[in-house]
């Protein structure tokens, strides 16, 4: 995907975030805390530090020269170490020799980009906990707002828009989880050229500070995990950005039900109106489902970027990878782009779904009876086969096979179910099926099964998730 905003839409107010200046700040930070981490033990004077943090702003780099210039080491850590040196000798000359010492361009460009990362993810929990919280109001709402089910884009059995609402949350809940976790064990990058550490021992020799002492200072200074080098073991990486891609698709369900469901011929869902949103360039009647289709779209593209990330992982070979290293830096940026966008759009969608209950139950009714034959065969079957002419078992002329009938006969709707009640009622004798007993087998909204009982069981438990997940990031 290109980083242009025009091939990108709803992305505008993600993009800074892993844009180019989003991405050298990143990179300075890691610079600025290595220097930091070294005089924290000792290792490097404190003015060399302050010298270091002072220059590493974005706004002293000139982004277009970095650009052209990444060609020369492929990757944009060289030429920014260039300018970054001549911003530090400014401040103090003595406090050039700390910087970037004992490191090497990996060690900073993947530090970043889990900076970004962690930074990406903050927006998008926000995002995707409120989210959750309105899929647990809806499913709340309408625990018991009946509606046709639907399977294999057919009519089924009676549902509810509660449980199609709690199905959502499960989604986005395990997501959520998967975010909460994989993000935060993504650990510092520290080995130096080929991930032994051994310019860190160089640069600590006679000071009494280990080499992974320094490490381990160096991520506290960044609020990450320490771990031993993963130059060329990327699975931390790629299980990140899975979480990611699982919010993605747990929010592209949600997105192509809302669509389908908003079809004008079908009614029940429409998006929340906003001023200048779902126009058409053509048709002034119309009001897209903008969000649903931005949403999708993320979906939609999401698993290609990972299918990138799976792909660099396995072919980074030796001790520091060759191309296969490069080709993250896309996928990744554009993931983390487009996630963060459809966190917000789907925390929008699900805040103001408006739901036509009267649709839904009138969908539903015009569905019956035979949205009802799994009912109807269980129950009134063996009424059948226990009157003279009833036959039990399948034969042509089983009770099965008369009510297939019947209902194949009936037709739908009112009209259908009235047909059917008559048709019932002259071959079940009313001792063994009752007029209110006859009414309410084909009443559709008395086949909802236990789906109240599993909206609140799902809501509950993903209420005590959410608490458990904000305790722990307390």
């Amino acid at each position: 995907m290109s980083d242009s905003l025009l091939f990108a839409p709803g992305t505008a107010a993600t993009a800074d975030a892993v844009g180019d200046t989003a991405f050298a700040q990143a990179m300075l930070d890691v610079e600025s805390a290595w220097v930091r981490a070294q005089a924290d033990l000792g290792v490097a004077p404190a003015a060399a530090a302050d010298a270091v943090a002072a220059a590493a702003v974005v706004g002293s780099l000139d982004l277009t020269a970095l650009a052209a210039e990444a060609e020369g080491g492929a990757n944009a850590l060289i030429p920014l170490l260039t300018q970054l040196r001549r911003a530090v000798g400014a401040v103090d000359a003595d406090a050039v020799r700390w910087v970037h010492r004992g490191l090497t361009s990996q060690d900073v460009i993947d530090t970043a980009l889990v900076l970004l990362l962690r930074r990406a993810a903050a927006s998008t929990l926000a995002d995707a906990e409120a989210v959750a919280g309105n899929l647990r109001d809806l499913a709340t709402t309408h625990r018991d707002t009946p509606m046709v089910g639907r399977t294999l884009a057919q009519h089924a059995v009676p549902y509810t828009f509660g449980l199609k609402a709690a199905t959502w949350l499960q989604g986005v809940d395990v997501a959520l989880d998967a975010l909460h976790e994989r993000v935060a064990r993504l650990p510092v990058q520290c080995g130096g050229a080929s991930g032994t550490l051994a310019a860190v021992g160089t640069l600590v020799e006679g000071t009494g500070v280990a080499p992974l002492d320094l490490v381990e200072r160096f991520a506290g200074r960044l609020g990450l995990p320490a771990a031993a080098p993963w130059h060329t073991a990327r699975l931390r990486l790629v299980e990140a950005a899975g979480a990611f891609t699982l919010l993605a698709d747990a929010l592209g369900k949600i997105a192509t039900d809302v669509v389908l469901l908003g079809r004008p011929e079908i009614a029940e869902l429409a998006e929340p109106a906003a001023p200048g949103r779902g126009g058409s360039s053509a048709m002034p009647q119309k009001r897209n489902p903008v969000l649903s289709v931005l949403i999708r779209r993320t979906a939609l593209t999401v698993p290609h970027l990972m299918a990138q990330l799976h792909l660099a992982a396995a072919l980074a070979d030796d001790e520091r990878p060759d191309g296969a290293w490069h080709t993250e830096w896309p996928a990744l940026t554009t993931l983390l782009r487009l996630v963060p966008a459809a966190a917000a759009s789907a925390a929008e969608l699900t805040g103001g779904l408006v739901v036509h209950e009267d649709r839904m139950l009138a969908t539903l009714r015009d569905a019956a009876p035979a949205v009802l034959s799994e009912r109807i065969t269980a129950v009134a079957a063996p009424l059948l086969a226990g009157v003279p002419g009833g036959t039990a078992g399948s034969g042509p002329s089983s009770p099965k096979d008369r009510l297939t009938a019947m209902l194949a006969t009936a037709g739908s709707g009112e009209a259908g179910t009235a047909r059917l009640r008559a048709d019932l009622r002259a071959a079940v004798p009313a001792a063994s099926l009752d007029d209110a007993g006859l009414d309410d087998l084909l009443d559709p909204t008395r086949y909802l099964g236990a789906a109240g009982e599993l909206v609140d069981g799902v809501v509950a438990a993903s209420a005590a998730a959410a608490q458990h997940r904000d305790t722990r990031t307390q």
